[in-house]
């Protein structure tokens, strides 16, 4: 039960900077 929880929220965390990198990596190629 511990484990579980501690593995969505490292997962919920990753996707988190994941979502951020792509945000960011599309507005770059939208302004250039």
């Amino acid at each position: 039960m511990l484990f579980n929880k501690r593995y969505l929220y490292v997962g919920f965390r990753c996707h988190q900077a994941i979502e951020k990198v792509l945000k960011a990596l599309f507005h770059n190629v939208k302004n250039n």
